[in-house]
C-alpha cells in the first residue's frame, strides 16, 4: 500500500500504534496475507459519524480499496 487516507477528520490511525502490524506506508501486502490497521474515532459532535478509509496500492495498477467506517 502506498497511501492510506480518510474522507472524514473524525477517523484516524491510532497514534498509539500508527501502523498496526502492517508497517509504515508504503508497505507490502502479499497475496493471501493480511494486516491490522488500528482506527480511532474522535467525534466532534453528538450523534453518528461516517467516513471512508481509502488504501491505494503501490503496484503498476495502483488499485485502491475503499472501506466504510461509522461511529455512534
Amino acid at each position: 500500500m502506498s497511501s492510506l487516507s480518510f474522507s472524514s477528520p473524525v477517523f484516524a490511525l491510532s497514534t498509539a500504534t500508527t501502523s498496526g502490524d502492517c508497517g509504515a506506508t508504503p508497505f507490502a501486502l502479499l497475496p493471501g496475507k493480511s494486516c491490522t490497521l488500528p482506527v480511532v474515532a474522535t467525534p466532534t459532535a453528538t450523534g453518528s459519524a461516517s467516513g471512508t478509509l481509502t488504501a491505494t496500492g503501490s503496484g503498476p495498477a495502483g488499485n485502491a480499496v475503499a472501506l466504510t467506517a461509522s461511529a455512534t
